[in-house]
């Protein structure tokens, strides 16, 4: 069983290893870092935590974000008044604004796995 901090860093680079592998799914990868057993003890502030010190991750998270294909799942997006906005893609649900990219990111990134691990 990997342990929090190895998960943690699994899953922030999870759309690196996506794009950099292409021949493994999301689901799968998530499934690698050890998420599964391991998303309750890891919370957005952790995860924006990490970004602050992995900064590079973010550009993969708006790329995964801006590629997405799917029906479903979470979306990043710059808006134009600088904020950044996090929305679901579909379900009417409100967006989350945030002055911060990191935090905005991490946000998305939270619950973009947990869209992912429940469907």
């Amino acid at each position: 069983m990997m342990t929090k901090s190895e998960t943690l860093a699994a899953v922030v680079k999870l759309p690196k290893a996506f794009y950099e592998m292409h021949t493994i799914s999301p689901h799968d990868l998530l499934v690698a870092s050890g998420y599964y057993e391991n998303f309750e003890k890891i919370s957005v502030e952790d995860i924006h935590q990490f970004l602050r010190t992995h900064i590079e991750e973010i550009g993969y998270w708006f790329r995964f974000s801006e590629d997405k294909r799917a029906s479903g799942g979470w979306l990043i997006e710059a808006a134009a008044d600088g904020e950044f906005e996090v929305r679901l893609v579909r379900g009417g649900a409100p967006k989350h604004r945030f002055s911060s990219r990191e935090m905005a990111c991490a946000y998305f990134i939270k619950n973009e796995l947990e869209w992912i691990r429940e469907n």
